[in-house]
Parts: C-alpha cells; structure tokens; sequence
C-alpha cells in the first residue's frame, strides 16, 4: 500500500502527497460552524492525474478543494491524502449524468491573475491555441439572522472566466467585438459564423462553441 504503478515504474505515493489524517481514518474535510462544503463535487470521483513530473496515474480516487484549491486523494483503506500544491497539472474527474458519462477536466500552472496564483485549478471548458477557462472558488461568508442577531457561516462560489492566449491570461468579456479583436486573425470566417450560427455573446455556452470553432480554424 502507499505505491502506485505507471507502465513498470513503482511511484511511492508519500513522495508527492501528504498524510492529512495522521491516524489513517477516514478523512472529512468539513469546517465546524460553516454550513455547506468546499469542494466541486463532495464525494470522491474516479480520476486520471497528471504530475507536474509528467507522470499519469489512473484510477484514483479524489476530490478538488476549491477553498483551498488542492487535490484529496481516497486511497486504499480509507486512507485520504492532500496533494502538495504544485505537485498537479491535470486531473480529469469522471462521472454520470442521467445515466451517461460526463467528464470535468482541470489545470493548474497558469498565470497569474486578478488574486488566482499558479496553484489555482481551472475548468477546462475549451481546448486548443485558445482555451477557455473557468474559475471556481469557495470562500466562507458570515450571514446574520435579521430575527435573531445570530451569525452563522457558509461556502459560497465565485466563478470567473478567462482565456488563455498566446501564453497570457485574459479575463473573459461576453463581447463580440473584444472577441473578435481579440481573434482577428480569422475575422471573416468568425463573423460569417457568428451569422450562421446566431450566437449569442453573454451565454458561456455559445462562447464555448465560439471559442472551439475558432480553434478548429
């Protein structure tokens, strides 16, 4: 227990992880007195894992923080580990929506942007010369009862988008133009597309598809 294979190599986790439950029991990343979660999604998913080493690891059980942007491993015996920042590139989480496969695909090592450093995991939800990013972040937000005074605390989300272009970070502005200025080296083709298709620029989704076709140029 504790090594995991890639082709005929033996990889010892505890050289890229740390034990974040020292007594080896189930690990609950819970916060007392806040209401809600921190994670994408709150159960363990199935996931292949690619190290800033090159690396890849199938099959592992995990989790994204998005308070603290790190990656929780599930490993065998209940075992549970956080990944050292850094240490991750990719992680691609699977799962199933109304009975089909549905996967999430994430990057680490962008940038530097508005208060989002290299650590900070993005959504892929684009690929290519471009990609289109999305950021989620949970922060803990105190709430107080208008009847009672009380405080009480939860997780909310920020999410936020970008692209990442010619190796620099660019927030997202749901604009035609700043898109099309920002691809103008297949102007024509963008605008005959834009006609064709009748996107609409503050919807993500017809950005996304905007985004790919552009890509596909």
């Amino acid at each position: 227990m504790g090594e995991g294979k890639l082709g005929n190599t033996k990889v010892n986790w505890d050289d890229q992880f740390i034990i974040v439950d020292k007594n080896g029991a189930n690990f609950q990343s819970y916060y007392e007195g806040v209401d809600g979660h921190p994670f994408f999604i709150e159960v363990f998913k199935s996931s292949t894992i690619k190290l800033v080493s090159g690396e890849v690891f199938t099959d592992v059980r995990s989790r994204l923080d998005l308070f603290k942007q790190t990656i929780q491993l599930n490993l065998a015996g209940d075992t549970s580990k956080t990944v050292l920042p850094g240490k991750i590139t990719d992680i691609v989480f699977y799962d199933t929506i109304r009975s089909k496969p549905y996967s999430y695909k994430f990057q680490s090592g962008y940038p530097p942007i508005d208060d989002l450093d290299r650590n900070n995991f993005y959504q892929v939800l684009s690929d290519g010369k471009v990609e289109l990013l999305k950021s989620s972040v949970k922060k803990i937000n105190k709430l107080k009862n208008e009847m009672s005074g009380e405080l009480r605390s939860q997780f909310d989300i920020y999410e936020n988008y970008y692209l990442y272009v010619k190796y620099e970070m660019k927030r997202l502005k749901k604009d035609k133009e700043y898109l099309l200025n920002l691809f103008a080296d297949k102007r024509n083709e963008l605008e005959q597309y834009i006609k064709e298709q009748k996107i609409n620029f503050k919807s993500i989704d017809s950005i996304k598809e905007f985004v790919a076709y552009y890509n596909s140029l």
